[in-house]
């Protein structure tokens, strides 16, 4: 059954199923905003009916981590997330409950596209959550409010020869990920790849990397000079992620 079709075959009947076993709990709760925003959040839980690989738990677990997160909103401030999204991060969901750091990046991904942030919500966001490990999330948790900014410096004297004047990127990204709290350290190496590759960081050496870091042009009358920079950084489209998922 194609994606259109699963979502056409969500009909009248799941509406109902949906509010009676998962609103219910919720209703008991004093207030017609508190009913009305429900009647909201039960929307994105429709698809969640039709996967085979999905249970009551996860169901209600998904329901009480929205409303947690825009119980002070109003009502009429919350709409049904983008299609593409829900789809997706409700099935990535499912598959990846278990691992604690995923699956509150997915329910974040939804609330924001449930709110006046939705047209920040890139579609690809669900597909990002999907690469990543729990050791990878916690880095860009910490990321949120620790910035991720290194470089690397090369120095040259009257010689030929330069000389680093800094640490190694992947050492810094080492201690980075260490005070993020990570536990597979030894993996550090192959994060950084897989966050670059993803184009939640970019890496930026010569020229560029001078403008982005700021560093001063060589300056040819005299010795040692900054000859080489490597630069590592969060990048727009990272920081867009990490605003909305974490």
């Amino acid at each position: 059954m194609h994606n259109d079709e699963l979502v056409q075959a969500m009909g009248t009947e799941l509406v109902k199923q949906a509010a009676d076993t998962v609103a219910r709990p919720a209703l008991t709760l004093l207030g017609e905003d508190v009913a009305a925003l429900y009647k909201v959040l039960r929307l994105p839980l429709f698809p969640i009916r039709a996967l085979a690989t999905s249970s009551e738990h996860v169901e209600q677990w998904l329901m009480e981590a929205l409303f947690k997160r825009l119980k002070d909103m109003k009502p009429d401030e919350v709409h049904p997330p983008q299609p593409r999204v829900a789809q997706q991060a409700l099935l990535q969901l499912t598959l990846c409950f278990s691992e604690h750091e995923l699956r509150e990046m997915f329910v974040n991904l939804l609330a924001s596209s449930m709110t006046e942030h939705a047209d920040k919500v890139h579609p690809s966001f669900t597909e990002v959550i999907h690469q990543l490990s729990a050791d990878e999330a916690k880095v860009l948790r910490y990321a949120k409010t620790n910035p991720l900014s290194f470089n690397e410096r090369y120095t040259t004297s009257a010689g030929p020869q330069k000389q680093r004047t800094t640490e190694p990127i992947e050492l810094q990204f080492e201690s980075y990920c260490q005070r993020a709290g990570v536990e597979q350290l030894h993996k550090h190496p192959v994060y950084l790849d897989n966050l670059t590759r993803l184009r939640l960081i970019e890496r930026e050496s010569g020229e560029r990397a001078r403008i982005r870091g700021g560093i001063a042009a060589p300056l040819h009358s005299g010795f040692p000079v900054i000859s080489d920079v490597h630069v590592v950084f969060l990048s727009d489209f990272g920081r867009t992620f990490i605003d909305l998922c974490v």
